[in-house]
């Protein structure tokens, strides 16, 4: 590379042509970039001797903070191509944490080590022989399938190289991996691959760029609008004029060698005029403030398309530290009448680059695009915000927003229990709860007890909000915009038997199973019960099933299965069955 610096520099020198000139400046300069961004950013000298949770190659098929649905990926998910592989203690410590749930990780163990590091091992099959006697005799203890417990070092102490569970598709999991964390003793996930090597010599790859007016008077191509621009190569010919103040936005994968699946960038660096105004590395974040996500996003075309573009600015409520340096906030003010060079330079975690370049035309031309503000609508990120009108409150705590919004309402035709309200605009995220309540005068006062609150959606999809009616208030907390009505849900679950009947004789099988669903208020809680004990009955969420492995609650001859499955608010299935083993 730095011989052919040099060369560059010698053919520089012959140029005559002010427009080679200026080209050949800028590709030397983009070079020394790339020469200069090698390796991670973290400096913090991570343990070397961590073991491999699973055996053989490891093949990431989601890596560190991949950009995910309101959060970013806490660790990566190891691909494991089928279910039951061992999992191993990477160095010694104990079990401090056992967590099971119906979605999320499902079946999860997390470790702390002997060093003050933690890792999280999510989805299992199944614990080791030894933690798996304990855990069911434990959920028998409080008859609950799901848990969240912590241990001593007392309980369940590990070495390196142990086998501490089976890999699985448990929770909110689409195919069979082990998601894996590491944390530091502060609690807060870490890049695994500081601690683990991962074979990756593939460059990332740009496939968008995006700008984005500041200001209801700036804007890109005479219009206050943002755009976005597909990367064919390296340096886009595309004629961008802007004015005012600017911000850029890059969509950028990470491809590892041996896997097809594309991953989150680990680093971004913005220049303009070959001065530095944004730069972001992944090294570490807070899960408190991991719903900050959707302001670093672009929201509403994450919501809308399949884009998941990074922007390079940071909103006033944004608590993200992933920022390294950040110039102005990442807005740059185009101002005058020249040109301008942009460079975009991603790299992955192990140094491999990519970047692309351009050009904007800046402008003092003023253009008006008539955007006129209610200021009585002015809604400040730091300050408590509040709405009301008829059948309706809106209460924003302080901080709820990334950033100041002037606030939208309409009203719309809903149910026949109360009208569809429009509150501002469901493709501007938040941060944090607000408060929502709406009249239930509507509702009869027998039927008060199953009221909800339904969130309509841009693609016609309903969310469900419980709460509690107050003052003859249906009050709820959400952290949505969007367009919302009352309704009641006076359907219980509807239950399904998969492999049993009435009589049937499961000699042969080894679980019961069934499926149950819940169209409005969704199953909050369940229990199975075997000759009337209560036995452990697994709720798969993501499948809408229920099982029950064969236990020794189970005796020869004839048996009583039983599900009670309930909802939200309180509408009770029951489905009940004999049979033989």
């Amino acid at each position: 590379m730095f011989i052919y610096l040099l060369f560059l520099q010698n053919d520089l020198l012959k140029l005559k042509n002010q427009n080679q000139i200026s080209k050949m400046k800028s590709i030397i300069a983009l070079l020394l970039l790339i020469m200069n961004y090698s390796g991670t950013i973290g400096q913090e000298n991570y343990p070397k001797d961590y073991g491999q949770p699973l055996s053989g190659q490891l093949l990431i098929s989601g890596n560190f903070c991949e950009l995910r649905e309101n959060h970013f990926h806490g660790g990566v998910d190891l691909r494991t191509g089928t279910n039951g592989r061992k999992i191993y203690a990477p160095t010694d410590g104990y079990v401090s944490r056992i967590k099971i749930s119906r979605s999320g990780y499902g079946y999860a163990i997390y470790l702390t080590h002997n060093d003050g590091y933690i890792t999280t091992y999510g989805h299992l099959q199944a614990y080791s022989k030894e933690i798996d006697t304990w855990v069911k005799n434990k959920q028998y203890e409080m008859q609950e399938f799901e848990m969240d417990i912590d241990l001593d070092s007392s309980v369940f102490p590990v070495k390196k190289g142990q086998v501490i569970g089976y890999s699985g598709n448990s929770g909110y999991s689409f195919g069979p991996h082990v998601h894996y964390e590491v944390r530091n003793p502060q609690g807060e996930p870490l890049n695994p691959q500081f601690f683990h090597n991962v074979k990756d010599n593939m460059p990332p790859e740009i496939k968008t760029i995006a700008i984005y007016p500041a200001s209801d008077e700036s804007y890109v191509n005479y219009k206050n609008e943002s755009i976005t621009i597909p990367v064919l190569e390296s340096q886009l010919k595309n004629e961008i004029i802007v004015h005012g103040p600017i911000y850029f936005g890059v969509e950028a994968y990470d491809y590892l060698n041996d896997v097809g699946s594309r991953n989150t960038i680990y680093s971004v660096k913005l220049y303009v005029d070959d001065e530095l105004i944004f730069f972001t590395a992944y090294d570490k974040f807070n899960y408190d403030n991991g719903r900050d996500i959707n302001s670093m996003i672009d929201y509403k075309r994450r919501k809308t398309t399949s884009m998941r573009i990074q922007r390079s600015y940071v909103a006033p409520n944004n608590e993200l530290y992933h920022y390294q340096k950040v110039v102005n906030n990442g807005v740059y003010n185009f101002n005058d009448n020249e040109t301008h060079l942009v460079k975009y330079v991603v790299a992955d975690i192990k140094g491999n680059t990519r970047s692309v370049i351009f050009n904007v035309k800046s402008t003092t031309q003023i253009k008006d695009f008539g955007i006129r503000r209610d200021s009585a609508r002015l809604f400040k990120f730091d300050q408590v915000n509040t709405f009301s009108r008829p059948g309706i409150d809106v209460y924003c705590p302080k901080k709820t927003l990334f950033d100041n919004i002037f606030f939208e309402y309409d009203v719309f035709e809903g149910s026949k229990y109360s009208p569809m309200y429009k509150i501002h605009d469901e493709f501007v995220p938040l941060k944090d709860f607000y408060i929502l309540s709406i009249s239930t005068a509507g509702i009869p006062h027998e039927l008060k007890d199953k009221a909800v609150i339904l969130r309509k959606d841009f693609e016609n999809d309903y969310e469900c909000y419980l709460g509690q009616v107050k003052n003859d208030y249906l009050s709820v907390w959400t952290r949505d915009f969007g367009l919302y009505f009352l309704t009641i849900d006076v359907t219980p679950p509807v239950i399904k038997p998969t492999n049993i009947s009435n009589e049937k004789n499961m000699s042969n099988a080894s679980l019961i199973r069934l499926e149950a669903e819940d169209d409005i208020s969704g199953i909050k809680d369940w229990a199975g019960f075997v000759n009337g004990e209560w036995v452990i009955v697994v709720y798969d969420k993501k499948d809408d099933e229920f099982y029950y492995e064969f236990d020794n609650k189970t005796k020869s001859g004839k048996n009583t299965f039983k599900l009670m499955v309930v909802d939200g608010v309180g509408n009770i299935s029951t489905y009940e069955a004999d049979f033989y083993r």
